[in-house]
Order: C-alpha cells, then sequence, then structure tokens
C-alpha cells in the first residue's frame, strides 16, 4: 500500500495524481459521515404514522352518567365504580391508611368524617386483614336493579350486590350523590359472611 501511495504521489504526474487521491479522500470521507449523519437523522426522528380516518368509519363515545339530573349510569361505567370504589376500600384497609379513600368520597361526608374516623370505623377490616383485590378480574352481580332514591331529602345512587369470590362471596351496598356531574361515595357497606 505504502508503494502505490508513493508511486502515485512522488511519479510524473503527482500533481494530478495528488488530487486524485485527496479527492477520493475527501469524497469517501464526506460520503461517509453523510450517510451517518442521515442515519443517526433518521433513528432519532422515526415517526409513527398516525390511522388515516375516513368519513366512513365512525366513532364510538360512550356518554357517562349525569349524576345532577339523577341519571342512572350504563352497566359498564355502574361496573367501574362498584370495583373502583372497593379496591380504594381495599387498599385503605391494607394499609390501615383511609386518606386516599377520604379523597375520593362526597364532601358531604368528608364534613361528617376524617381519615382517621374512617380507620376507627373499619378497624375490624383492618384487624381482620381482609383484602378485597379477589374482585379485581370479576364483574359485580347486582341483586336488585341500581336505582336513584330520593328519600332522604336529596338523590342517592343505591347499588347492591355482590362478587363471587372465594372461599366467600363479597357483598355490597354502595350509596353515591351527585357532585355536579359525577356520583360520589356517601356510604359503604361491605359483607364478607356466609
Amino acid at each position: 500500500m505504502r508503494k502505490i501511495i508513493q508511486k502515485v504521489c512522488l511519479g510524473r504526474e503527482s500533481k494530478l495524481n495528488m488530487l486524485f487521491v485527496l479527492g477520493v479522500f475527501i469524497f469517501v470521507g464526506l460520503g461517509c459521515s453523510n450517510l451517518l449523519r442521515n442515519k443517526e437523522s433518521v433513528d432519532v426522528n422515526i415517526k409513527t404514522p398516525e390511522p388515516v380516518q375516513t368519513a366512513s368509519t365512525p366513532k364510538t363515545t360512550t356518554k357517562k352518567a349525569d349524576a345532577s339530573r339523577g341519571e342512572i349510569p350504563s352497566d359498564d361505567e355502574l361496573q367501574e365504580m362498584v370495583k373502583t370504589t372497593i379496591l380504594d376500600f381495599s387498599d385503605a384497609v391494607q394499609s390501615a391508611d383511609f386518606t386516599a379513600f377520604y379523597g375520593n368520597i362526597s364532601k358531604l361526608w368528608q364534613r361528617q368524617t376524617s381519615p382517621a374516623k374512617l380507620e376507627d370505623t373499619f378497624r375490624v377490616f383492618i384487624d381482620g386483614k381482609n383484602n378485597f383485590s379477589g374482585i379485581r378480574s370479576k364483574e359485580a352481580e347486582f341483586s336488585s336493579n341500581p336505582r336513584v332514591d330520593d328519600s332522604k331529602g336529596f338523590k342517592e345512587l343505591v347499588l347492591e350486590g355482590n362478587y363471587d369470590t372465594s372461599p366467600l362471596p363479597t357483598k355490597f351496598t354502595l350509596r353515591y350523590m351527585p357532585e355536579g356531574k359525577n356520583w360520589k361515595l356517601t356510604g359503604i357497606i361491605i359483607d364478607t359472611t356466609p
């Protein structure tokens, strides 16, 4: 290789050959660095194409029940409400800390209690190390139709039913009241007796 370079650089047409070799080095050097730069920009700026929506593709939006009007939520909403409430309660029992649970209940109930009072109220569940996380993969079975009751002078959504958990079913009665357009928890009864 050294002999070839000397022959090209020191031969009769050394200046012309030197320009040719220099041009090759510049071409190869710029070409490679340009390829690397392009490769980097491709790796950094990869974008996932967004799906194209056509006019014939209908969008399905589920209308959420308006609690301020006393609307009963759809079955899917009811399932989510019950599961979220019981799992939040289970987390509070497991940690013996009702602060997060307290933050999710109605303002009316918040004025009547505190996280410490909730902890005292549900001490039997804490001491019994009750865990209701078994409902996570299950559907609630409602024992009566969800209803809006106004016998206490305000609208209250009442949900009664159970989860088929073992060794014993998890029975529940949950009460919610409207706050704005949302239903917020005002009462909870959980029963795991046979």
